[in-house]
């Protein structure tokens, strides 16, 4: 199946979400879907996507997915302290060390970075970010190449921000992640996938 309309996105939306808290930690965090405003709110629990030991402690609302994914997403993201929030894609939803990539606000580092682990560990910036700012992300994964993008505006340029090759992509699952502290909200949201499950409905 092939997603790519804003209706066959919306229904995605509106209608097949799950939430899962990955790792251990207090609290939970939460996903609301205003269907009038067609905007996904997400607040975090938990510490942070983890860049270097892979062992992610953070709050994911996600649907299932397989084979090539491209999501895109304007974001607008508060937070203070160490908070994170972004866009995340996982091998698996609810292994702490399962393949990740992931673009986010770092309010640590006041910047918006790429980042994964399991096939290759680490993050880099791709901008500054503050509480507030509003940007356009993108996260490609066609076979084991990941693209990033980022845009002031819904019209991403040709050549991605930053592109790399990963081994041991198994895509299962793409969404939203905050960690405490966080509250991010996506707005325009596009999905287009080769396959998931279930099917939607309307």
């Amino acid at each position: 199946t092939l997603l790519a309309s804003s209706a066959a996105s919306d229904v995605y939306k509106r209608q097949i979400w799950n939430s899962v808290e990955i790792g251990e930690h207090t609290g939970k965090g939460s996903y609301t879907y205003d269907s009038s405003a067609k905007t996904v709110v997400v607040t975090g629990a938990g510490t942070k996507f983890d860049k270097d030991k892979g062992n992610d402690n953070l709050s994911y609302s996600y649907f299932n997915a397989k084979g090539d994914v491209t999501i895109t997403a304007k974001m607008k993201v508060s937070g203070s302290g160490n908070a994170q929030a972004g866009v995340l894609v996982r091998n698996d939803a609810s292994e702490p060390g399962s393949q990740s990539e992931a673009i986010y606000a770092d309010f640590g580092k006041n910047q918006i970075r790429y980042g994964r682990h399991g096939g290759k560990n680490g993050a880099n910036p791709l901008g500054s970010a503050k509480a507030g700012d509003e940007v356009y992300v993108k996260i490609q994964i066609v076979g084991q190449v990941v693209s990033y993008y980022v845009s002031a505006t819904s019209e991403f340029p040709e050549k991605p921000t930053k592109s790399e090759t990963l081994s041991g992509i198994d895509t299962k699952t793409v969404g939203f992640f905050a960690t405490e502290g966080a509250t991010a909200t996506f707005s325009d949201v596009k999905i287009c996938l080769l396959y998931t499950s279930p099917s939607p409905r309307d």
